[in-house]
């Protein structure tokens, strides 16, 4: 019996680290049910139009409306091993409440999969006390996320949602190295992440891959006016070029290096304002022409944004908040036959601003520059309401009537579904204004887990936009945007 009793001993000895080496386990998720309604994506481009020069059909063979249902579940897991390691793991599941696929892309076994949407590990304290390194998939974002956000690298093809909403998607993840060293007031954040790698694991001369890395730096000032300043470098090389399969192969990468900074203060109670201006240099391998020896273009390409956020000192008790927007992109005037060797147009990078606008979903974060405004407030304690008024106008206007804009569109099905370039209807040469969009945004707090949440969207095209290229009567069609959802966090 005694010897019974000291070998139960001894292996609750042995056995005991195993268990000690998991200090703390939360399992977290969330399960979002959407039922998303759009109309006119297409701008009144909705059928076969003669006027339509040098326009293939099949960019007509696009529906106008949209209506679908889909469910968002999410699976967390976070445990903290020791005082200083931790792991994070977060699956991911996107499916659309149908089994007739609304497009060829969009397959079954899409809506039956299960991504890896975070899993990460974090060591505090790595080497000396202010390291802390994370690696593994993870979320990335800086400032307002203007240049590389959370929700700016979706792996689409992984999700149901590819070729239905995109933009609605949820996949984040960045599989990414992170160093943070953290000496209060400066923190400097430094990321070395693979956007892709075109052939994982071999040691052949192609070289195809597309990395992204940075450095970030932050300063607290420590005045009354809790000022906050930024300084940072980010760097993109695109290598698909170099080893191209065409007969024109370019000797160089794309490359956007981007100085920028931002600072945030509130200089008045209750007002919070932020400024953030960055510059993008580097290689163009994209816009040239190889026929007139202009295959590499020189970036110089600008950004700015301005944000203004006011607590309004009146009805306290409905909470009332007004903000301001203004962002720049600025634009490419220069083609592949001038003379100039610099582009002038702004890379979108992985920006995560505006998600769930209209125009973000229609165009990309380049050549245009925007104001926006927004009023706010709580009509009821769990009730919040919030419209918002958007004015978009190009920066460089297209040359002549005979030009064509693409859009970034539609998730409709047909020919285009799920492609960057869709419908490009005629333009107005010399005419910048995009166009505008008004919001209305309802969230309702049902409970502190479950939250209900509406979006009416209404876009309104510009003058930019030649009327003889629309198929709808000759006239500017809005688009319109219906939006309910239901979201439960456990």
């Amino acid at each position: 019996m005694k010897k019974l009793l000291l070998a139960i001993l001894l292996l609750a000895v042995v056995a005991a680290p195993a268990f000690a080496a998991v200090q703390n386990v939360k399992v977290s998720g969330s399960i979002e049910n959407t039922y998303l309604n759009r109309q006119d994506f297409t701008l009144g481009l909705n059928g076969v139009n003669s006027a339509l020069t040098g326009q293939a059909a099949a960019d007509n063979d696009v529906k106008n409306v949209q209506s679908v249902f889909f469910t968002q579940t999410k699976l967390g897991i976070a445990a903290d091993l020791t005082d200083n390691v931790s792991t994070t793991v977060e699956l991911l599941n996107e499916r659309v409440w149908t089994t007739d696929n609304p497009v060829a892309a969009q397959t079954d076994s899409l809506n039956s999969k299960l991504n890896v949407n975070l899993a990460y590990v974090t060591l505090k304290e790595m080497l000396y006390s202010p390291l802390t390194v994370i690696v593994g998939r993870q979320p990335l974002q800086y400032g307002t996320g203007l240049i590389i956000g959370k929700t700016g690298n979706r792996q689409r093809a992984s999700s149901a949602l590819t070729n239905v909403a995109n933009d609605m998607s949820e996949l984040t993840g960045y599989d990414a190295v992170r160093a943070i060293l953290d000496y209060k007031p400066l923190t400097l954040d430094m990321f070395y992440t693979v956007l892709t790698d075109t052939v994982p694991g071999t040691s052949t001369a192609v070289d195809n891959d597309r990395v992204l890395s940075g450095i970030n730096a932050s300063y607290e000032l420590g005045d009354k006016m809790n000022t906050l300043v930024e300084a940072y470098f980010f760097n993109r090389s695109d290598r698909r070029y170099i080893n191209s399969a065409t007969a024109n192969v370019n000797p160089k990468a794309d490359t956007v290096n981007i100085f920028g900074g931002r600072v945030s203060t509130n200089p008045i109670e209750s007002l919070n304002l932020q400024f953030e201006a960055a510059h993008q240099g580097g290689n163009n391998a994209f816009a040239g022409s190889v026929t007139n020896n202009k295959v590499n273009l020189s970036r110089d390409a600008w950004a700015l944004e301005l944000m203004a956020n006011y607590k309004i000192p009146v009805l306290a008790k409905y909470k009332p908040m007004a903000s301001y927007v203004f962002d720049y992109f600025s634009g490419a005037t220069t083609t592949a036959t001038d003379s100039s060797n610099s582009w002038t147009g702004w890379d979108p990078m992985n920006e995560a601003k505006n998600g769930g606008k209209i125009f973000n979903s229609l165009f990309s974060q380049t050549n245009y520059y925007m104001h926006q405004v927004a009023l706010s407030a709580n009509p009821l304690e769990d009730v919040m309401a919030k419209v918002s008024y958007t004015y978009l106008q190009l920066v460089e206007g297209y040359p002549n009537d005979t030009s064509t804009m693409a859009i970034l569109q539609p998730n409709f099905g047909g020919s285009n579904a799920g492609t960057t370039t869709g419908i490009s209807p005629i333009v107005n040469g010399g005419n910048r204004s995009l166009g505008q969009e008004v919001d209305l945004d309802l969230t309702y707090n049902y409970t502190e887990d479950v939250t209900i949440g509406a979006n009416l969207g209404y876009f309104s095209p510009g003058t930019l936009f030649n009327v003889a290229s629309l198929a709808d009567n000759n006239k500017r069609v809005a688009a319109k945007q219906a939006m309910v959802s239901m979201k439960v966090n456990f």
